[in-house]
């Protein structure tokens, strides 16, 4: 499965039809299982994997997995750069 950068906010990137979860784009595949999980540095609680970073992108976007652990609560997480 291909897909266009623009299509991975719509989620239809994440490869469902694999054993190994992945973001397939038109030249690279990048599974998540060889990503770690790594500490949110503002709110407690919550891990990402840095599948896609800015730096990757020129600054255009970043596309990161997130996991909130159980229980807990975050407000004001999500940014939205212009």
């Amino acid at each position: 499965m291909a897909c266009i950068i623009g299509e991975i906010a719509k989620s239809r990137c994440v490869s469902y039809f694999s054993t190994v979860p992945k973001l397939v784009l038109p030249n690279t595949e990048i599974s998540f299982v060889d990503i770690a999980w790594s500490k949110h540095p503002t709110f407690e609680g919550v891990e990402l994997k840095h599948i896609v970073i800015s730096e990757q992108t020129g600054g255009q976007f970043s596309y990161h997995l997130v996991k909130i652990a159980l229980n807990k609560k975050t407000k004001y997480m999500f940014a939205r750069r212009n």
